[in-house]
C-alpha cells in the first residue's frame, strides 16, 4: 500500500555470526537515478527495476533510508518512499513466518549437490558428477565445502577436443533462483537427450555441457540457515568481518572500475588479492583445463544480459554484440554493459576467449517458487538451448601440432585484423585446438611457441564450420 510502512521485528539475539541487516524496497520515480545515487553513498543495492520504480537495500539502518526519504522529499528526480522493510532472518525461518511458502522447493547446498547425484545415476551414459576441488587439486572453502559440476557429454568422464559451455549459478548467496536454473537446465537437456529430440542428441554427440550450479556453497548454507540476504562468501576477512564477493575477486582488471570495495565489510569487498578465494581459483582454474566457447553465469535481478567492458573497449564487438543481441532478444531481455570489473564473465573472455555473458534473471532475489516455475523458468529456460545452437553453427577450428611428430601444441594465436586493447590472450589448449568465431573474411594468424619457429598464415572464415591444421616447426630444425 504506497504510503505506507511495514516494519518487522528482529526477534534472534544479534552475533557476529547473525546479521541484522533488512531488506528495503522502495519505490521512486526514477528507479536508476536512486539506485546510482545509493550506490555512491555506499548503500548495498542488490537490484532495480526501472519499469516499477522498485529499488531494493541491504542495509543495518533503516531509519537512516526514512530520514533520506524526507530530506529528498522535494528532490524532482530522487524522491523515494520506503515501501517495505523485512528484517533479513535466516532464509528457512523467513518462509515459516507465512510471508513465503516456497522453502521446499527451493535447494540448499546439499539438496542441489544430490539432485546432481540423482542425474547422474538416472543418466549414466549421459552425465557424470565433478568434485571440482579434488578434480583440480584445490583445497576446500573456509567451511569446508566443495563446488561440483556435472558434466554432460557422450563420454562422461572424459575430457575430450571438442566444444565446450560451462553453465554457472550462485555466485551470490542470496540469488537462490540461479542454481536453479542451471539444475533445471541439466535436467531439461538430459531428458531431451533421453526422449530422442534430434538437437540434443547431436549437442552431447558433438560437444559437452559442464553445469555448476553452486559456486558459493558456503553463503548458500549461510543464507539458508542465518540470514538470507548474505552475498558473499565466508571468507574471514584480516578486518574481523566475514566474506568476499565473488564476482569482483577475478583477476582481470581487478578492483580497476565499477561497485567494488577494499573495505572488508563492504557487500562488494573485492578481496585482499586477485583471485583470493578458492571459490574463484576453482571456476578460473576450471576454464583453464576447459577452454569452453561460451559461457552463461546466472545472477538475479533485472532481466538483462550484461557483457564486457565496464572499463575497456571491445575488440570483437560485431562477433560479441552481435550474439549479445540474439540471446536478449531470444529471451525479451534488456543489455547493460557489467556493473564492475573483477567479474567472471570478463575474466573468461579475456583469458580463455569465451563468449561469455552475466544473465540477471527475474525482478527479486527470492520469489515464490511459484512465480520462478510460472515465470521466469518458461523464459530463461531457453538460454542454454539457445547458445546450444549458436555453439556449432559458425568457427574456424585452429589445431596446431608439431610438424615432425604431428604432437598437439599449446601456442599464442594473434589475428592482425583484431587489435585486443586490454591484455587479451588467445591461445590453443592441451588438445593443441583453439575455435575462433570470426565474421566471414580472410585473416593473417600469427602462431608462436617457445622453442618453435613463429608462422604467420592465412585463415578463411566462411561463416560455417571450418577447419586449420597448422605445424610448426622446432628452432634450428
Amino acid at each position: 500500500m504506497p504510503g505506507k510502512y511495514f516494519f518487522f521485528i528482529l526477534c534472534f539475539i544479534s552475533t557476529s555470526l547473525f546479521a541484522k541487516n533488512h531488506l528495503v524496497e522502495l519505490r521512486a520515480l526514477d528507479a536508476e537515478a536512486l539506485a546510482d545515487y545509493l550506490t555512491e553513498r555506499g548503500y548495498d543495492i542488490p537490484g532495480h527495476v526501472e519499469a516499477t520504480g522498485k529499488v531494493d537495500v541491504v542495509t543495518e539502518n533503516p531509519e537512516a533510508l526514512q530520514q533520506l526519504a524526507a530530506k529528498l522529499a522535494s528532490h524532482a528526480k530522487l524522491k523515494f518512499e520506503v515501501r517495505q522493510i523485512t528484517p533479513t532472518e535466516s532464509y528457512r525461518r523467513f518462509a515459516g513466518t507465512g510471508v513465503a511458502d516456497f522453502i521446499e522447493a527451493y535447494y540448499d547446498r546439499e539438496e542441489s549437490l544430490k539432485v546432481l547425484q540423482t542425474l547422474e545415476r538416472d543418466y549414466p551414459d549421459y552425465a557424470r558428477v565433478y568434485n571440482l576441488n579434488e578434480w583440480l587439486g584445490l583445497p576446500k572453502t573456509p567451511d569446508g565445502n566443495s563446488l561440483y559440476a556435472l558434466q554432460v557429454s557422450a563420454r562422461p568422464g572424459v575430457v575430450e577436443d571438442e566444444p565446450k559451455m560451462i553453465v554457472i549459478g550462485q555466485h551470490h548467496a542470496r540469488e537462490v533462483t540461479t542454481h536453479h536454473i542451471v539444475l533445471d537446465s541439466a535436467t531439461a537437456l538430459l531428458k531431451s537427450v533421453a526422449a530422442g529430440e534430434a538437437s540434443a542428441q547431436k549437442v552431447v554427440k558433438d560437444s559437452s555441457v559442464w553445469f555448476v550450479p553452486v559456486v558459493n556453497p558456503d553463503g548458500l548454507q549461510h543464507v539458508f540457515d542465518v540470514d538470507r540476504m548474505w552475498r558473499k562468501n565466508r571468507a574471514h576477512n584480516s578486518d574481523g568481518s566475514r566474506g568476499v564477493d565473488l564476482n569482483r575477486n577475478y583477476a582481470f582488471k581487478w578492483g580497476a572500475c565499477g561497485m567494488n570495495s577494499a573495505i572488508g565489510s563492504s557487500e562488494v569487498f573485492k578481496g585482499p588479492a586477485p583471485q583470493s578465494e578458492i571459490e574463484v581459483q576453482v571456476m578460473d582454474k576450471l576454464n583453464a583445463k576447459l577452454r569452453a566457447e561460451y559461457v552463461l553465469s546466472f545472477h538475479s535481478y533485472g532481466n538483462e544480459v550484461l557483457y564486457p567492458y565496464l572499463c575497456g573497449e571491445m575488440a570483437e564487438s560485431e562477433i560479441y554484440y552481435g550474439l549479445r543481441d540474439r540471446l536478449a532478444d531470444e529471451l525479451g531481455y534488456g543489455m547493460r554493459v557489467g556493473s564492475a570489473s573483477g567479474e567472471d564473465f570478463e575474466q573468461h573472455y579475456a583469458r580463455y576467449g569465451s563468449l561469455a555473458f552475466l544473465v540477471e534473471v527475474g525482478t527479486t532475489f527470492q520469489p515464490s517458487f511459484e512465480t520462478y516455475k510460472e515465470s521466469i523458468w518458461p523464459t530463461i529456460g531457453k538460454a542454454v538451448p539457445f547458445i546450444l545452437s549458436e555453439m556449432h553453427s559458425t568457427f574456424v577450428h585452429i589445431q596446431v601440432v608439431d610438424g615432425a611428430t604431428g604432437a598437439p601444441l599449446e601456442a599464442k594465436l594473434d589475428l592482425q585484423e583484431i587489435d585486443f586493447k586490454e591484455g587479451e590472450v588467445r591461445s590453443t589448449d592441451a588438445f593443441g585446438s583453439y575455435r575462433w568465431r570470426l565474421s566471414p573474411g580472410t585473416y593473417s594468424l600469427s602462431v608462436e611457441r617457445e622453442g618453435y619457429r613463429r608462422k604467420t598464415v592465412p585463415v578463411v572464415a566462411s561463416g560455417r564450420v571450418d577447419k586449420l591444421r597448422i605445424e610448426l616447426e622446432k628452432s634450428g630444425s
